[in-house]
């Protein structure tokens, strides 16, 4: 099952919350609508998350487990963690406001896609293996992200 949710409104009012509920399987795009809160918490078979050009400042996928692709650029994340998402093989948070990033969830041999670039407060990325990250070994040689970010297995803020 496929939902696209649109917020255009006859008023002209800008919805700025949203709260998507459980459904069996779930494939979200939410785009151009200047949510500033996004709550997927209740749906914990969300597989794809698509929500960028947002003025999103929190999103937490804590019970979002079956999460394999998230696109949330172009919002106002601080943090993004998604180390309880050990399914994820697709993630850009590209133009936010990134000071942390937490991708260590024991299975970033998946994540093939992963641009994190123009976040240029973030300079740590916690990882699964930070040597291989910091030498660019696969999958992390396809990782995209600012030159002052480093990788680590332990960012501490």
């Amino acid at each position: 099952m496929s939902i696209n949710i649109d917020f255009k409104s006859s008023t002209g009012k800008t919805v700025h919350y949203i709260e998507i509920r459980v459904f069996s399987k779930l494939d979200s795009t939410v785009v151009y609508n200047k949510l500033e809160t996004l709550d997927v918490s209740k749906n914990t078979a969300l597989n794809d998350l698509i929500c960028w050009f947002n003025q999103i400042s929190i999103l937490d996928l804590d019970q979002n487990k079956s999460l394999t692709w998230l696109q949330c650029d172009w919002n106002k994340l601080v943090n993004l963690d998604v180390s309880q998402n050990t399914n994820l093989d697709h993630l850009t948070c590209t133009y936010n406001q990134l000071e942390s990033l937490n991708v260590k969830n024991g299975n970033n041999s998946i994540l093939i896609s992963f641009p994190a670039h123009n976040n240029l407060a973030l300079a740590c990325i916690q990882v699964d293996n930070a040597i291989n990250a910091n030498n660019g070994i696969a999958p992390y040689d396809k990782w995209q992200k600012d030159a002052v970010a480093t990788y680590s297995e332990d960012c501490v803020i």
